[in-house]
């Protein structure tokens, strides 16, 4: 890590410029914290209409259970301790692991559902 381009804030907090994609961060600031996050796996999936996925996902810290939801379940439905996605109808959904210690930390996979060919 380029300590040049971090600034700390204050505890848990960090602002960070970079000029690059980056998927995955982990960041420990001087008070010990570590920013959290979840991780969802594979981030997009393309399906036909009744097929079925099953989604991971991966916390920072590690070792936390995760429940799912979808925000679109019409076109996607999700098992909500699973991650087994259902192709419902032709759309996109975005089906998001939440970790269940804290909710307000989650992680999301876009779904793409087309119908099945003739």
């Amino acid at each position: 890590m380029n300590l040049s381009r971090w600034m700390l804030v204050s505890c848990g907090a960090v602002v960070a410029a970079c000029d690059h994609e980056l998927t995955t961060v982990d960041v420990f600031v001087g008070c010990g914290c570590v920013v959290r996050e979840v991780t969802v796996a594979p981030a997009s999936v393309k399906l036909v209409v009744g097929d079925t996925f099953r989604l991971s996902a991966t916390s920072n810290p590690p070792g936390a259970a995760h429940v799912w939801s979808s925000r679109q379940p019409a076109v996607a439905d999700v098992d909500s301790l699973t991650g087994l996605v259902t192709a419902k109808s032709v759309g996109t959904a975005t089906i998001v692991a939440s970790r269940v210690q804290d909710l307000n930390l989650k992680g999301a996979s876009a779904i793409e559902v087309s119908a099945r060919p003739q």
